[in-house]
């Protein structure tokens, strides 16, 4: 496998999709854009991640640029298309399809 193309003249090594990262800023300052650019760099890897999403955009990863064709089949936890919901009356999860 080759490293993570994060931005020009920057790149991870691929040993790095085993840590923990977290993107710090101001509102409007490209965090989830970062953030989704590893993900699908991560993916495209063969990587493994898990996306906690408060404010509900991390559901565009599970489609392609066009909007209609399928992209990347993973859960997303947070937000209104969450694939997480709780079930009535318990306080387990239920999976929806990640790709509706």
């Amino acid at each position: 496998m080759s490293d993570l193309h994060i931005a020009n003249r920057l790149f991870l090594p691929i040993d790095g999709v085993t840590e923990t990262f977290a993107f710090l800023g101001r509102r409007g300052n490209g965090k989830t854009y970062a953030a989704t650019l590893m993900a699908e760099q991560m993916l495209d890897a063969g990587a493994q991640i898990v996306a906690l999403d408060p404010v509900g955009v991390w559901w565009g990863l599970r489609l392609m640029k066009d909007g209609v064709t399928p992209g990347y089949s993973i859960p997303v936890f947070g937000g209104h298309t969450s694939s997480w919901h709780p079930s009535a009356g318990t306080t387990e999860c239920a999976m929806r399809n990640s790709t509706h």
